[in-house]
């Protein structure tokens, strides 16, 4: 989502900035990972990072679409695969209907609605108005379908099944997403036109660890910014199939136990693909006959 002023401009980062561009699209896995943009009754709209994973299903963080301030759920939701800057290869799609688990929201009594983000049950499914995986973009070869994360035929090794702690642990991930810190490919200034803010995809590596403290999550040392929530997260084994990790989530937030204030940021955390998270997921998808395990 969009930083509010003021924002600490290192908020996900850890040390120097080590995040790239993506300069190709529609190279795998990136053609898959959509910018999202969305609109509320009232106030400014939010940014996001989702992953197609079904004809018309695409991936998120539930945060990116119930605004952390009061709750307030989305109007309209812009979905757009492979984004390249202005450049939407594929198109620009809306959503129909969203999922989250019901935990996720939740209205204290004499309070405004809450959201639990950055908890294990921020995710959410994203259902678009029609299937779009076998669109092919102009000037491509009729072969050259959209697909999505996990097609039986245009996955391209992609896959979604749950990998334990025990295996992940210490092992690199990716994350890759729209961060709102960018115009484009350069650093946002106060003049960026609405077009090109949060419009390019960067990309990043860690390392991954767990916590007891945070059951359901995964960490890792690879820089990110807000606009990247709801980003894929992902392991490439050996013999080149990407498995996805996580969803992320957003910085692991410490606080000194003498002052309050917040420590520096180690490590970012994503929503583990677990297998109790792989059901929730399952549960949305009403076919699950074109998602590779």
């Amino acid at each position: 989502m969009s930083a509010p002023a003021g924002y600490a401009l290192d908020a996900e980062r850890i040390g120097t900035d080590d995040r790239r561009a993506v300069t190709d699209t529609w190279a795998v896995p990136f053609r898959w990972i959509c910018s999202l943009r969305i609109t509320y009754a009232t106030g400014p709209a939010g940014r996001g990072t989702g992953l197609l994973v079904g004809p018309r299903q695409v991936l998120t963080a539930a945060h990116c679409l119930y605004r952390k301030s009061d709750g307030a759920g989305p109007v309209t939701v812009e979905v757009i695969p492979g984004r390249s800057g202005r450049t939407f290869p594929v198109g620009t799609f809306t959503a129909s209907t969203f999922s989250v688990p019901s935990a996720f929201l939740t209205t204290p009594p004499g309070s405004a609605m809450k959201v639990r983000a950055g908890s294990a049950v921020d995710v959410a499914m994203i259902t678009l108005d029609r299937d779009i995986d076998r669109i092919v973009p102009a000037g491509r070869p009729a072969g050259q379908m959209l697909g999505h994360w996990g097609h039986p035929q245009l996955g391209q090794r992609t896959r979604m099944r749950a990998l334990g702690s025990d295996f992940l642990k210490g092992r690199p991930v990716t994350v890759c997403g729209y961060p709102t810190d960018r115009c484009g490919r350069e650093v946002r200034g106060a003049q960026c036109d609405r077009r090109d803010f949060a419009s390019v995809p960067f990309v990043h590596h860690g390392t991954v660890s767990f916590a007891a403290t945070l059951p359901g999550r995964l960490l890792y040392d690879a820089d990110t910014f807000e606009g990247q929530s709801g980003a894929p997260v992902w392991l490439r084994t050996t013999d080149g199939s990407r498995y996805l990790a996580g969803i992320h989530l957003g910085a692991r937030v410490l606080r000194d136990a003498k002052t309050g204030l917040n420590l520096p940021v180690t490590a970012n955390k994503a929503r583990h693909l677990d297998a109790d998270t792989l059901t929730l997921i399952r549960s949305w998808m009403p076919d699950l006959t074109g998602v590779s395990r």
